[in-house]
């Protein structure tokens, strides 16, 4: 299962240690989303050499202002590859997942990104947030979503 480690603003930044174990356990991909008081940004790579790198500069800045959310993934569905590492972007949304769902992937994406573009985002272009979070509810069941 892919890790997500979540930190909001004036939490202390995971140690550079911790965020290693995270990808050197989880070896399939690598994400980092972050919003450093002015803008969101997102770094995706296949190197865990150059997440950590990134991380550590990041992690340099003031953890009052900066929230972020680390993603290492374990490949379950789809390929091995930089497209598949969460993070995904659509309506001014940014979504990862931990866990498998119970549907089928498209294509050669993963699960999550099947079903953040092929059933969230149309969900939540009709009905915003509330038909949204239905939709996910609907989906999730059991699931560690």
């Amino acid at each position: 299962m892919c890790i997500i480690c979540i930190k909001e603003r004036g939490i202390e930044f995971p140690s550079v240690e911790i965020v290693k174990t995270m990808c050197e356990n989880n070896p399939h991909g690598f994400s980092i989303v972050w919003h450093d008081g002015k803008q969101v940004h997102r770094f995706r790579t296949m190197e865990i050499k150059d997440f950590i790198s990134t991380y550590k500069k990041i992690s340099d800045g003031d953890c009052e202002k900066t929230s972020l959310f680390i993603h290492a993934r374990i490949k379950t569905h789809g390929t091995t590859k930089l497209s598949n590492c969460h993070g995904w972007r659509d309506s001014g949304l940014i979504f990862a997942h931990n866990g498998i769902l119970s549907i089928a992937n498209r294509e050669d994406m993963t699960d999550s990104e099947t079903f953040f573009r092929d059933i969230f985002i149309p969900a939540y272009k009709v009905g915003g947030w509330k038909l949204g979070e239905r939709t996910i509810e609907a989906i999730i069941g059991t699931s560690k979503f």
